[in-house]
């Protein structure tokens, strides 16, 4: 299935979830909303993931995929979005001639009832290498040798949050999503729980190993926009978080698995800045976010999940297909 068969698939879906809703809320003195149109939007980001283990008695390992680009293609509909989330083979940036080759996947389905945002993800992330390799390889260039690579490490991840919008002024659908255009400046706090389930595999000197962890979190952030006329905007946030993770891991040897199960205590820290544009068919922006969380392994040993990346976006928003109005005008006819 290529790219514009899946977003095509998911529109149909959209418009019939939408069907099934409340009517939408006409334009107020606060916002603008959409919801008589379908945007389709283009996501490029420098986001990669990088984990780091910093060990007090020896030397840290500086673990990266090679995919320093992502491109995500997003279906947003009222009140419920769909997106893509893959790295580009044919970006310069992600060379696999001296880091090796790194694939990721992403699939993320977001609603809005009311001032609650609910998220549902799956991503996958495969081929690390060390970023740190002169470190370990006396006499390494970099720019001339390859790096450490570990091709074959598999990280997988299903995930869920749930937010509420305190201020019922302030649109989150403006901020993430341009579903909705917020008329005037405000901020809210907006508490969070996450959940996810991650599993780590690879084979390890010939020796398959793998871990699982299941993460809880809680957090309160805080958004603001401020409108800058009619048609742009500015956005900071921050996101703290405290959470627990429960780690489980399995390596099998010698037709034996030997098992550890441990807790920990994990912190977070999330936020970013966000500038847009907006008008009734085009919407642009960039932004700058980082995500750093990290948990101690045992007295000399930490690991660390960072991310600081940009974010480039484009989006334009288009009239339901006529075959789609029919579609849901027949399906509003059967409803009780």
């Amino acid at each position: 299935m290529n790219r514009l068969t899946l977003l095509a698939g998911m529109m149909s879906l959209l418009v019939a979830a939408r069907a099934q809703a409340q009517p939408s809320l006409p334009d107020s003195s606060n916002f603008i909303s959409y919801f008589d149109k379908i945007l389709i939007k283009c996501n490029v980001s420098t986001q990669s993931d990088r984990y780091s283990i910093i060990d007090k008695t020896g030397k840290d390992v500086d673990l990266r995929a090679n995919t320093e680009y992502r491109a995500f293609l997003s279906l947003d509909y009222e009140f419920i979005g769909f997106s893509y989330g893959f790295s580009p083979r044919f970006l310069a940036a992600n060379d696999d001639r001296l880091k090796g080759h790194s694939s990721f996947r992403n699939y993320k389905l977001q609603f809005f009832p009311g001032r609650f945002l609910q998220t549902v993800a799956f991503d996958r992330t495969k081929g690390y290498y060390v970023k740190n390799t002169g470190d370990f390889v006396p006499g390494w260039i970099a720019g001339t040798h390859p790096y450490i690579q570990i091709p074959d490490l598999k990280i997988t991840q299903w995930s869920g949050s749930t937010s509420y919008i305190l201020n019922p002024d302030f649109s989150i659908k403006n901020l993430i999503y341009q579903t909705q255009w917020q008329k005037r400046s405000a901020g809210s706090f907006v508490p969070s729980l996450f959940y996810d389930y991650t599993r780590y595999t690879m084979n390890l000197l010939g020796v398959p190993t793998r871990q699982e962890d299941f993460n809880f979190r809680l957090g309160l952030g805080y958004y603001y926009t401020w409108i800058i006329g009619k048609h742009f905007f500015v956005s900071p946030n921050l996101l703290p978080s405290l959470g627990l993770r429960y780690s489980r891991a399995n390596t099998d040897k010698d037709s034996t698995t030997d098992k550890g199960d441990k807790f920990y205590f994990t912190r977070f820290l999330e936020g970013g800045i966000k500038i847009g544009l907006n008008t009734d068919r085009w919407v642009a922006g960039a932004g700058l976010n980082f995500n750093i969380n990290w948990y101690n392994e045992n007295k000399t040993m930490a690991v660390q999940n960072n991310k600081i990346f940009g974010i480039l976006y484009l989006g334009y928003r288009f009239n339901t297909p006529r075959f789609i109005s029919r579609a849901h005008q027949e399906l509003m006819k059967r409803l009780p």
